[in-house]
């Protein structure tokens, strides 16, 4: 399952549950059909909290999408998780796609105010910042933001 919806900021995206190929597939075309008539930067925030980790050939499609997401104006883009496997897939398709330097990806296991500190990083180019973050439990530092 996903949806996309387009915000003032760009696109809001929530992806969940087990994926298939052909649903990776029309994903991509339709955030592509999207981004193709924006004008100017543009930034993401992806919500995949309950989503099933990817296999090798979504990665792949993926990747080309992000990929393209880097010639077309992507300015700043949040990636949200609550799955460590699927934080170390995030941050590895970020640095082999090249977008990683524009990249944050956020742990919402860990960080209660992870929509908070998500649209600060997008919107306003605000730097996730551990010490701002609430962990979860309240009582320890919050982790895994970048």
């Amino acid at each position: 399952m996903y949806k996309i919806e387009k915000k003032e900021y760009g696109l809001y995206v929530v992806m969940g549950g087990l994926l298939t190929v052909l649903e990776v597939k029309r994903y991509v075309e339709e955030k592509e059909a999207i981004l193709s008539k924006f004008d100017g930067p543009y930034s993401m925030m992806v919500d995949i909290r309950t989503v099933v980790a990817p296999h090798d050939e979504m990665f792949h499609f993926l990747k080309k999408s992000q990929e393209k997401m880097k010639s077309d104006n992507l300015q700043r883009m949040s990636i949200i998780v609550d799955s460590p496997v699927v934080y170390g897939i995030a941050k590895q398709l970020g640095f082999e796609s090249g977008i990683h330097s524009c990249t944050r990806v956020i742990n919402s296991l860990n960080i209660a105010n992870w929509e908070e500190i998500s649209l600060d990083w997008v919107i306003r180019g605000i730097e996730p910042d551990l010490n701002k973050a609430t962990s979860v439990d309240r009582q320890s530092p919050a982790k895994h933001i970048l």
